[in-house]
C-alpha cells in the first residue's frame, strides 16, 4: 500500500500533526497502517457484544460506523494517516475533502477511534495500551481536526 511504502514519514507537519515530533507521529501512522484493517473492522463491528476476535466488548457505548459507509470511514482512516506521516510530497496532492454526505461518515469514523484509542492502561482497564501516550495524543489531535473540519 502506498501508505505503508511512505514510512518513516517526514520531520516536516502542518496542522494538528505539527504539534508533535516526528516520531510519535509516525508511531501514531505505523500503529493505524499496520493494523488498518483491524481497525477498519472495528469501527464498523455489527455486534453489539463481541469484538472482532470474538471477545467480550469492552467499550460499548461506542457507536460504529454502519457497514453501508465502511468504505467512507475507509477513506478517513487513510487520510489521518496522512496527515500523521507528515509533509511527504508525493501524498500532498492525495488530501480530497470529502462532500457533505461523506463528512457525516468521517467525523463519525474520527470520533470513534478518537473514543476507541487506549493510550493508558487506566484508561480502558483490561487492556494494554494501543500505543504510547505521546503517540495517541498526536493521532486524537489529528482526528479531532479531521473531525472539526467535518462538522464545518
Amino acid at each position: 500500500e502506498a501508505l505503508h511504502a511512505a514510512l518513516p514519514g517526514s520531520e516536516e507537519a502542518v496542522g494538528a500533526a505539527a504539534a508533535h515530533g516526528a516520531a510519535h507521529r509516525e508511531e501514531g501512522a505505523r500503529r493505524l497502517i499496520v493494523n488498518h484493517e483491524a481497525v477498519l473492522l472495528d469501527c464498523g463491528n455489527l455486534s453489539s457484544v463481541r469484538n472482532i476476535v470474538g471477545k467480550d466488548l469492552t467499550q460499548t457505548s461506542l457507536t460504529r460506523v454502519p457497514v453501508e459507509h465502511i468504505w467512507q470511514a475507509d477513506r478517513a482512516l487513510r487520510e489521518c494517516a496522512r496527515r500523521l506521516l507528515g509533509s511527504v510530497p508525493r501524498f500532498q496532492e492525495d488530501m480530497v475533502e470529502p462532500g457533505s454526505e461523506e463528512a457525516m461518515i468521517w467525523k463519525h469514523t474520527c470520533d470513534f477511534l478518537h473514543e476507541r484509542l487506549q493510550a493508558t492502561p487506566e484508561e480502558k482497564p483490561g487492556r494494554k495500551p494501543d500505543m504510547s501516550l505521546a503517540a495517541a495524543q498526536a493521532m486524537r489531535d489529528v482526528l479531532q481536526e479531521i473531525s472539526c473540519m467535518c462538522a464545518a
